[in-house]
């Protein structure tokens, strides 16, 4: 819990160990379905549809187009997002709990690929098009609700923290009454935070953090793991284990201040074909690349 945050570990225990069956453990396990199933599947939908919302649409949920909700893929998602309201609760009725947990990530999954099928980035950028940005928009801001609803009793702060980007409040739901499409037009969102933040440290690594840390004495045993069931910050999580410096050695460098996540948000990342390469005269590190970010072509060094 120390190390992946309390909601990871709930998460595991719920996914990979089938009710009244023997199951194994291992910190590999748990390091797997936290970074592809947390980190990337639902981690990165969510902060992928924030972003988009903010930036897209000024921070409010968008209104979709009836018309255009008619289309094959957005019924296709609306279709799953229904079966899943009802599939969810009879797994739970019949302790079937990771298979309710195995449903919700299909509906992840498949909300993942309908943003890149309509691919909004390229949709805000053409204002004739405003009107499928928003439908698109809704269409994978509203699942995300219904999952975040369905998620509650797995992982209780990851679900509320997801409700509140999305501006809807925290008392508890029924089950009996959640259905898709009741996400509010014109509801302001609540900031973007990073649900789980992924871990790129090996299991060897976090096996050491975990011995030292547990040999510290701690003020109180709860000291050793977030209050609110999120895994260790990603400073503490990614610093190398410091090592016993001589006696001579100059003081170190003070490490520099990381940026805030809003900050990182700002930051246009893109993936670009290389067209030509080619080494650059009178070196021996340096190649001249000409690369085609799909918007253009430019030379990088």
């Amino acid at each position: 819990i120390a190390q992946f945050g309390l909601d990871a570990f709930r998460y595991f225990v719920y996914r990979e160990m089938v009710f009244g069956q023997d199951a194994s453990f291992t910190d590999e396990a748990v390091l797997g379905r936290y970074n592809a199933d947390l980190a990337n599947d639902l981690g990165n939908l969510a902060s992928r549809v924030m972003t988009l919302l903010h930036r897209g649409c000024g921070g409010v949920v968008p209104s979709p187009d009836s018309g255009l909700l008619d289309r094959p893929e957005e019924q296709a998602l609306l279709a799953a997002t229904s079966a899943l309201v009802t599939s969810v609760p009879d797994a739970v009725r019949g302790f079937q709990l990771s298979v309710a947990l195995r449903e919700i990530w299909d509906v992840i999954g498949a909300t993942n690929r309908y943003i890149v099928v309509r691919e909004p980035w390229k949709l805000a950028k053409d204002a004739a098009r405003r009107a499928e940005l928003e439908t698109s928009l809704y269409t994978a801001a509203d699942t995300l609700r219904v999952v975040a609803e369905l998620l509650r009793p797995f992982v209780p702060g990851t679900a509320e923290r997801l409700l509140q980007m999305l501006g809807q409040p925290l008392h508890a739901s029924s089950w009996a009454t959640l259905a898709n499409r009741q996400l509010t037009a014109g509801t302001t969102l609540g900031e973007t935070v990073a649900l789980f933040p992924r871990i790129e440290l090996t299991v060897e690594a976090l096996q050491q953090m975990s011995n030292e840390s547990s040999s510290t004495p701690q003020s109180s045993p709860a000291a050793a793991a977030p209050a609110d069931g999120a895994p260790l910050a990603p400073a503490a999580a990614a610093a190398p284990v410091a090592t016993p410096a001589p006696a001579a050695a100059a003081p170190a460098s003070p490490v520099a201040e990381l940026i805030s996540y809003e900050d990182f948000m700002k930051v246009d990342l893109r993936v670009a074909k290389v067209l030509t390469a080619e080494r650059v005269p009178k070196s021996k590190k340096l190649m001249k690349l000409l690369v085609d970010t799909g918007v253009d072509q430019r030379t990088i060094v």
